[in-house]
């Protein structure tokens, strides 16, 4: 149960082309320890994403706003220059509430919604 977590090869493939286009793609989750540590090392996390920010790590948990602060500090930015994109409207709320631009999606839409939200933001994907 802790490790069922299922990649999907859409969304993998879409960070990639984000980071070909020169933006930054930053992963945010609430995760225990021990997940943290199964989605770095073995699925491989920390080289599709710029910064992970997990929350077990950083004593912070979406959808508290000190944990959209924190991850800004991270990132390196301030959180006005931020994109948060993330299944759960509170986090999304949340992360507003900071200053960051947030998008509200769930797998389900399908990517080609979330392209079109990310584009809307001025985030275009490199080609495929």
């Amino acid at each position: 149960m802790w490790f069922r977590i299922e990649p999907v090869p859409a969304s993998f493939d879409l960070v990639r082309r984000l980071r070909a286009a020169g933006f930054g793609v930053h992963l945010g989750t609430n995760q225990t320890q021990r997940r943290a540590a199964y989605m770095r090392g073995t699925l491989g996390y920390d080289d599709l994403f710029d910064v992970s920010c997990y929350s077990a790590e950083m004593g912070l948990a979406k959808p508290d706003q000190a944990y959209f602060r924190r991850a800004a500090e991270l990132i390196g930015v301030p959180p006005e220059e931020v994109l948060f994109v993330d299944d759960t409207l509170a986090n999304v709320v949340a992360a507003q509430d900071v200053g960051m631009a947030g998008v509200h999606w769930h797998l389900r839409d399908g990517h080609p919604l979330l392209e079109k939200m990310l584009a809307d933001h001025g985030v275009v994907p490199a080609a495929p």
